[in-house]
């Protein structure tokens, strides 16, 4: 476990809808001190479609959509980050998949915060492995605390 508590703030900027936010700091907390992650601060910040294509353009010179973008704002020790997660896209894979959307929501939490931890996704392979390290951080932290 960190040595001290992690900061966490999960912020609404879904333009249009309210959206509940509430079991997703409990479950933040959960994997980054059941799994070590070395956090001080993570603001995990839920978005329109629109506004993450903007950043994604911004940052990566790349003008498609996506669901979640992953910043590491610290120069060395313990992390501070913010994860931005559209909830159009969320909505999207939701349905796509057959899955509520807070579960959506809670993968594309899981998947930044691998991207904090140093994994990456650029290849198939990469790809498959954290889509496998999702899949084992929603059945430990977040269908456990949901049954």
């Amino acid at each position: 476990m960190p040595k001290t508590r992690t900061i966490i703030q999960v912020i609404n900027n879904y333009q249009g809808k309210s959206v509940s936010l509430k079991p997703y700091k409990p479950f933040i907390e959960k994997i980054i001190y059941g799994e070590k992650f070395h956090i001080r601060e993570l603001d995990v910040i839920v978005v329109d479609e629109e506004y993450l294509r903007k950043l994604h353009h911004q940052y990566l010179n790349d003008d498609s959509y996506t669901d979640v973008m992953t910043f590491n704002l610290s120069e060395s020790g313990e992390i501070e980050a913010e994860i931005y997660i559209s909830y159009d896209r969320a909505k999207f894979h939701a349905r796509q998949y057959q899955v509520p959307v807070t579960d959506e929501i809670a993968r594309l939490i899981c998947h930044g915060l691998l991207h904090l931890r140093g994994h990456d996704d650029r290849t198939p392979a990469q790809k498959q492995k954290m889509h496998q390290m999702e899949n084992e951080l929603l059945r430990k932290y977040w269908i456990k605390s949901r049954a």
